[in-house]
């Protein structure tokens, strides 16, 4: 366990850090800085993602909600007016891609 300890501060420490002797070439070191700059832009990303996700579902809670207080369902189910909405796009999706395709041909 000692050699795996002495071997691992001789070669994967500099490769985790880069060649440290003091404080002033630890601030230079292009690894710790590229390890920072990933880490906080991952953070970044995920917090963004995260509220992105949030604010979407919480949109179609309250629009779920918005259509049962209203009554706006006549008689149907979310689950089949969501089925119906998925379908009505992926017919507008297919028209489009129809008449795109046909636009190329001379």
């Amino acid at each position: 366990a000692a050699f795996a300890l002495e071997q691992a501060r001789k070669v994967l420490l500099p490769l985790l850090l880069g060649e440290v002797t003091n404080l002033k070439s630890l601030l230079y070191s292009g690894v710790v800085w590229s390890m920072l700059f990933t880490f906080t832009t991952a953070m970044f990303l995920t917090t963004v993602v995260g509220a992105d996700w949030m604010m979407r579902t919480t949109v179609e809670e309250w629009q779920v909600w918005r259509y049962q207080s209203q009554y706006r369902f006549h008689g149907k189910s979310p689950e089949q007016l969501y089925r119906e909405q998925v379908s009505a796009a992926t017919a507008m999706l297919l028209v489009t891609q129809e008449q795109t395709l046909g636009s190329d041909v001379p």
